[in-house]
């Protein structure tokens, strides 16, 4: 299944899906029953809501835009979930349930994240997923936004958007927390840390506005390469949510709310990421000792030449003291040339980029579904998934 998927017109899409119907049914023959009862079930379901949703072309509250996010990607994170039970890959408990809000989430998570960046590209399709509910403290009318004299809303509403997702993200790491297959792992989590890296690419961006913005190919590459444990996956987490947070303006009116997401992640994925040791100390005692010896050999060598003492130009042999001088300042070179300047380099990968570029500089996760979302509620999804909210995130087509 594919996380991301590239961008084809949804006429084209139906139609190959339509004219090759029968390839589908022969390889959902083949599956093991226990496979097509999941596949059955979830698409059932998703049928169901995407029916609901087929006339509709907005979402009004933000229960209308999770309940729809949850159709169209949430579902398939319980559909994958309960895939990897079944298949003894991971443990039953994963599928349990109380947890389905979990799953959820990871796929709520990604198709928020691909809501946000594709605003312009969903606007010019007649397509406005972001609720009114939040855009409208901003602006009269969605489409107001693409506007460049309505900037200062239109990232207000942008940074709002990115608020709202950011609260996916404890579930979703805990989530992966718990899977154990390295297969399965890898699978689940690099969508979801590309996901968190766009979220960090686009807030405050305005580029959002101006087209898609998408991660940079080598940095894509990183994520899909380090995105191999937990570890990394929660290191991963923290350095794009302590560049957000750096980048929070104090006058952005969602500032608290942003913040306390974030903070929640920090804290979350903090135990995970290896402690950096402070040099500050160690890097202040260098520098003295390398003025010390540095001034004591100098010295040395002056007196040397002067004809006071033998030369070590003339083949004179050093005195012990001058000689351990000398290989201390070496020493001392060593840790300078090698330590001392990685509190600039941290200082500089965790300060926010600028954010003048426009569009092309970042990505997100997928998700699935067409439509909009209808303004009622829905007791079903509650129970659906363990009486928990439905929250979460993805793209448009498909889920993690």
């Amino acid at each position: 299944m594919c996380c991301f998927p590239c961008r084809v017109t949804r006429v084209s899409l139906s139609q190959e899906l339509l004219e090759r119907f029968d390839t589908v049914h022969s390889c959902f023959s083949d599956l093991k029953p226990e496979y097509q009862r999941v596949i059955a079930d979830i698409t059932r379901e998703m049928g169901f809501g995407m029916a609901e949703h087929m006339d509709e072309t907005a979402c009004v509250t933000i229960a209308d835009y999770d309940r729809y996010c949850h159709y169209v990607a949430g579902l398939v994170g319980l559909g994958l979930t309960r895939m990897f039970a079944v298949s003894g890959l991971e443990s039953p408990a994963l599928a349990d349930p109380r947890r389905d809000h979990l799953a959820n989430s990871m796929g709520l998570f990604l198709q928020k994240t691909n809501i946000i960046r594709d605003y312009l590209e969903d606007l010019t399709d007649g397509r406005t997923f972001w609720p009114e509910e939040i855009w409208s403290v901003y602006a009269d009318r969605l489409g107001a936004f693409a506007a460049p004299e309505q900037r200062k809303a239109a990232l207000s509403c942008l940074n709002a958007m990115v608020t709202d997702a950011l609260r996916h993200v404890p579930d979703c790491l805990e989530y992966m927390s718990a899977i154990r297959s390295p297969t399965v792992f890898h699978f689940v989590a690099i969508p979801q840390v590309m996901a968190m890296a766009t979220l960090a690419e686009v807030y405050a961006n305005p580029g959002v506005f101006a087209g898609v913005v998408k991660l940079r190919r080598g940095k894509t590459a990183v994520l899909i390469a380090r995105a191999t444990s937990v570890e990394a996956v929660h290191a991963l987490f923290f350095q794009s949510a302590v560049g957000m947070r750096a980048a929070i303006a104090p006058a952005d009116p969602s500032v608290e709310e942003t913040r306390g997401a974030l903070e929640r992640i920090i804290r979350r994925s903090l135990p995970h990421v290896p402690a950096t040791p402070d040099l500050t100390v160690p890097n202040r005692l260098s520098l003295i000792a390398f003025v010390t010896l540095s001034s004591y050999l100098l010295r040395r060598r002056a007196e040397h030449n002067d004809g006071t003492s033998f030369s070590w130009r003339r083949g004179g042999i050093p005195e012990p003291l001058d000689m351990l001088a000398a290989a201390a300042l070496f020493l001392v070179m060593m840790w300078l040339f090698s330590f001392f300047g990685l509190q600039f380099v941290t200082a500089a990968g965790l300060r926010p980029r600028p954010r003048a570029a426009a569009a092309g500089r970042s990505g997100g996760g997928g998700g699935g579904g067409e439509g909009g979302c209808r303004a009622r509620a829905d007791g079903a999804i509650a129970a659906r998934v363990g009486g928990a909210p439905v929250v979460g995130g993805g793209g448009r087509g498909g889920g993690h």
